[in-house]
């Protein structure tokens, strides 16, 4: 039997397939789940608090599958493609109220897949630190930005996306 935040998680999931984040309401969350409020508030603060799980619990399998990968490479291919599963919801989620937040949640996840396999790529010795920080957020950010408005079908799709993110990375850093 699943846990109740992931009950509650995985129905306001089915109910966003169906409407916007901004139309469902705690009621007819409470509802779906066959839960009293009380059970919905001792494990959620909102409805805010419940895309925050759903987003961090979805992304952290996804950002799972890449720490599984040999290199940056394959992580980022695998971002790519499982990003793209759940992108109907993300699309969702980024044309509510909450966009900065889903935003913040995504670029954060696919910056510490980059900060995993970023060892592995040749960098230059006299790049700062400082320098290294603001390439991965700028990666990160760009990725983000792509998944959220192209749509990747196929693995062959994926695979090709993520070679040509791995070369803009790697360029950016031999350029440097």
């Amino acid at each position: 039997m699943k846990d109740m935040k992931t009950l509650i998680g995985d129905t306001l999931g089915e109910m966003v397939k169906q409407k916007s984040f901004d139309q469902i309401t705690v009621t007819e969350l409470v509802e779906a789940c066959h839960i009293s409020r009380q059970t919905f508030y001792y494990h959620f603060q909102d409805l805010l608090d419940v895309v925050d799980f759903v987003v961090k619990k979805t992304l952290d399998e996804i950002l799972a599958r890449s720490g599984e990968a040999d290199d940056l490479y394959t992580a980022i291919r695998t971002i790519v493609y499982h990003v793209q599963e759940i992108q109907p919801v993300l699309q969702k989620g980024l044309r509510s109220n909450r966009r900065e937040q889903m935003e913040s949640i995504i670029s954060s996840t696919i910056r510490q897949a980059l900060d995993v396999y970023f060892d592995d790529l040749p960098v230059p010795k006299d790049v700062p630190e400082g320098d290294i920080s603001i390439i991965k957020d700028f990666y990160a950010y760009g990725i983000m930005g792509f998944l959220i408005d192209h749509r990747i079908s196929t693995e062959t799709e994926a695979v090709i996306l993520a070679g040509r993110i791995y070369r803009l990375i790697s360029l950016a850093l031999m350029n440097y």
